[in-house]
């Protein structure tokens, strides 16, 4: 860790081997506007159980809609991954950080995205995932994906390759590590200079 900078460990498990793909699709959210406001449109166009991780489970479980289980606080998402069938992104704005797509696609398990907060992602519409301009093509990639789970396999599997064919163009954590302390160095260097 240098002053100001920190390593957050990303800890992908491909478990497409193992993944049942039996459970409810996945909402992971924090409890800010963003995500209460994808509560909101989840509320008005599911029609099937969706299971609500993280602090927006609160905010979700006020709305008495007996499709959400608000699941809270889970230390491990290993488990949670490894069963589900589809993750969402109903986010219409966001932070633009796409953590929750990201997650999900490196544990293979495709998403539903809106399109604002899927587009820049690693989100390939009809392949590992799909990305939605309405809220009725939204309920509807969510309805198809909940009653096929061949297809959420399908797409999980897909979501494992594409995410190990861009992992391999990547830099590595040490190699990452060094361009940031010859960054940081060369910054040093130039406040020195002055």
């Amino acid at each position: 860790r240098l002053k100001g900078d920190a390593f957050i460990p990303y800890t992908a498990h491909k478990s497409i081997e193992t993944k049942s793909f039996v459970g409810n699709p996945i909402f992971l959210g924090s409890d800010n506007l963003f995500n209460k406001m994808g509560v909101d449109l989840l509320d008005e166009v599911i029609d099937h159980p969706v299971d609500v991780f993280g602090l927006v489970s609160e905010y979700a479980n006020s709305k008495e809609n007996e499709n959400f289980n608000c699941k809270g606080y889970q230390q491990d998402m290993a488990e949670v991954f490894n069963t589900a069938c589809f993750s969402v992104c109903p986010l219409i704005l966001g932070t633009g950080s796409k953590i929750k797509i990201q997650d999900s696609l490196a544990n293979a398990t495709p998403v539903v995205a809106m399109i604002d907060s899927g587009l820049n992602s690693d989100i390939v519409h009809g392949v590992n995932g799909f990305l939605c301009y309405t809220t009725e093509e939204f309920k509807n990639y969510c309805s198809l994906l909940y009653k096929d789970r061949k297809l959420c396999s399908k797409m999980g599997k897909a979501a494992v390759r594409i995410n190990e064919k861009r992992s391999s163009n990547a830099f590595t954590f040490e190699e990452y590590f060094e361009i940031l302390i010859r960054v940081k160095s060369a910054q040093r260097s130039r406040k020195n200079a002055r």
